[in-house]
């Protein structure tokens, strides 16, 4: 490698090291389909990789320190292209998202996600966010398979050993994930969203200190970078939820429970 290049890459480097090392804000998540040249200064970058080409990936990558693909272990959307290829495979219905769960002691659908996963990783990406892993906690739907998301979540972790791996929640399943995640998200901790009447607020403060505590206690255990997932629809709500976590010193993101935008909070 050319010295030249060699000590633009390091100062690149060292200054978007100090940027993170500032500014906790610093995660963006969105499943609608964003300009690629508009994503940049963020540690992680989750999206829906069906909107992106390759090309656009790279521009992300070359902007931002982690560029992930959203792929969900747990469910399907019904309005999702994949969709078609799991539809055979499918029964229980998640009626508030629309989607379906998915069974993985099938082989069927294992091999049906692996494929998915390969198409998606082909872009470039570099690593996977695993959502839905809460659903085979023991309050999920799919509790019952919860060996088997261990097992298939090792199995993709063979075959890409040097990607990153973001798992969504599942807290109760950190003794078997953590060896094979790079770190691990969780949604709504200060923030209470309320699906029965579509409401943004705080989480009481009982629940959300009970909720800080168990975090933390698996930060010491693991040593796993966690990430803040919150939601607030107004620049009130936004600023409370910023002024409950700032002490945990954790990456954060907060949004709009959709997830389609790039949320711009104003006073």
């Amino acid at each position: 490698m050319l010295l030249i290049k060699y000590i633009t890459i390091t100062f690149t480097f060292l200054f978007t090291t100090a940027i993170f090392a500032t500014c906790k804000n610093d995660i963006l998540i969105c499943y609608g389909k964003l300009n690629p040249k508009d994503v940049s200064g963020y540690k992680y970058v989750i999206l829906e990789s069906e909107h992106y080409s390759k090309a656009d990936v790279a521009i992300l990558k070359q902007q931002n320190k982690l560029v992930l693909c959203y792929i969900s272990l747990g469910e399907i959307n019904e309005q999702a292209k994949s969709f078609l290829h799991f539809k055979d495979l499918v029964t229980d219905k998640n009626e508030l998202w629309n989607s379906y769960y998915l069974n993985l002691k099938s082989s069927d659908t294992k091999l049906v996600l692996k494929n998915i996963i390969a198409a998606q990783l082909e872009k470039g990406f570099d690593g996977l966010f695993l959502d839905n892993i809460d659903n085979y906690g023991s309050y999920g739907k799919q509790y019952a398979q919860r060996f088997d998301l261990v097992e298939f979540l090792s199995e993709i972790r063979a075959l890409y050993p040097s990607l990153y791996f973001m798992q969504n929640a599942g807290l109760q399943l950190i003794e078997s994930t953590s060896g094979l995640i790079n770190a691990i998200a969780f949604e709504s901790v200060a923030s209470d969203y309320d699906f029965k009447d579509s409401s943004y607020k705080l989480r009481k403060d009982k629940a959300f200190k009970s909720y800080l505590d168990s975090l933390k206690q698996l930060e010491r255990n693991y040593k796993l970078p966690i990430i803040l997932i919150e939601y607030a629809d107004d620049y009130s709500l936004y600023k409370r939820i910023k002024s409950r976590i700032k002490h945990t010193k954790w990456s954060y993101f907060i949004g709009k429970i959709d997830l389609q935008t790039k949320t711009n909070y104003s006073n």
